[in-house]
């Protein structure tokens, strides 16, 4: 009879510890930079979007006030341009008597003179979108309306400011405004 002799070589069936330890590293390495990707994305969405948005409310700002000055002094102006429908309807949020960025924050428009109107982001921006937020509604390819950018009481007033405003010459900021001429 004839008799077959398996040979078993010593083969491992796991990994080590280290090798797991390295692996996982590596995995949430690679986890932490797509996060880091995504929000880096997702901020610079919401930035744009909100650049956007305030190019919508000075078009209809001027639209509106074309051929008739700013009334200056009226305490509940915001609340006028709502019902006016200045704002675009995603800023509208039901219950809110202020319209609302991205950010769930107020968003204020003020009578600076007959002629100028102010567009405020309050104090609860975050850092790294207050920073974007100046920087692309300021610089060379600004409106031409714009007179004004103000980061965290930082006033660029003039057109030599304004055009080199950008996210490095930006201290930090969580409040922005901006003020437009009713004429561009």
């Amino acid at each position: 009879m004839l008799t077959f002799v398996l040979f078993r070589k010593n083969r491992r069936q796991a990994f080590t510890l280290t090798e797991a330890a390295i692996v996982l590293g590596v995995v949430g390495i690679v986890l932490a930079a797509i996060w880091g990707a995504a929000s880096t994305v997702s901020r610079n969405k919401s930035v744009n979007r909100t650049v956007e948005y305030q190019a919508m409310i000075v078009q209809n700002m001027r639209s509106l006030y074309k051929s008739r000055p700013l009334q200056t002094g009226t305490t509940n102006f915001t609340e006028l341009m709502m019902k006016a429908e200045i704002f675009p309807t995603a800023m509208i949020a039901a219950g809110n008597p202020l319209p609302q960025t991205v950010w769930d924050t107020d968003v204020t428009i003020i009578p600076v003179s007959t002629t100028t109107f102010r567009i405020s982001y309050p104090a609860t921006l975050p850092t790294e979108v207050c920073i974007q937020l100046v920087a692309r509604s300021a610089g060379s390819g600004r409106d031409r309306g714009l007179t004004a950018a103000v980061a965290d009481g930082n006033t660029y007033d003039t057109p030599a400011l304004l055009n080199t405003l950008s996210p490095a010459t930006i201290p930090a900021c969580i409040a922005a405004s901006f003020v437009y001429n009713i004429q561009g």
